[in-house]
């Protein structure tokens, strides 16, 4: 049976657990920071268009008035704000990383439940096999961005895996970094 056990099996389905949370977790993170990049990046375009627009109708007047030249100078100021803030907070680059990490986990997650659909005859040895997959699962923790303890337990919960409360205090870089 190459070193397969009810417990190398239940190791593996744990796993299997943690990198389809891992996966939930940094996709519904892509969709967070897609959406508030949305929603700093349109009153951007809105607000430039609005300066740029009343700019240039004042070209051709001769007297404009000053409570109009103080709320052209506000709305440019405040699209200026939001536009920095866009790019400081750099959601588009966030979510483009979680999306990298969700992707990975769910080729480690298919990779996992293919081993288990297999016969225990047909895998490969046990031990090479989770070796293999606990420092691929670790890889990908070093290098995908935070999920953060409250979004990992929340998913956790959803999926049925009982995490010892307390037992991670720290902000979580993935839902797998840790495995069991």
């Amino acid at each position: 049976m190459k070193g397969w056990t009810k417990e190398t099996e239940a190791l593996l389905r744990e796993w299997a657990t943690r990198t389809a949370i891992a996966k939930t977790a940094h996709f519904q993170l892509v969709e967070l920071f897609r959406r508030r990049y949305t929603e700093l990046g349109v009153p951007v375009v809105v607000l430039s268009s609005i300066v740029g627009t009343g700019l240039f109708a004042t070209l051709s007047e001769d007297a404009v008035s000053r409570p109009l030249r103080a709320l052209a100078g506000v709305i440019s100021v405040l699209a200026a704000v939001v536009a920095g803030l866009q790019t400081f907070l750099r959601y588009g680059e966030r979510a483009e990383k979680h999306m990298v990490a969700a992707d990975w986990y769910a080729a480690v997650n298919r990779r996992i439940n293919q081993l288990l659909a297999l016969p225990p005859d047909q895998r490969p040895e046990a031990a090479k096999c989770l070796d293999d997959v606990r420092k691929e699962m670790a890889r990908i923790g070093q290098q995908s961005p935070e999920i953060g303890q409250k979004r990992w337990d929340q998913i956790a919960a959803d999926f049925g895996l009982a995490e010892v409360p307390g037992a991670r205090t720290r902000r979580r870089r993935s839902a797998a970094t840790e495995p069991a």
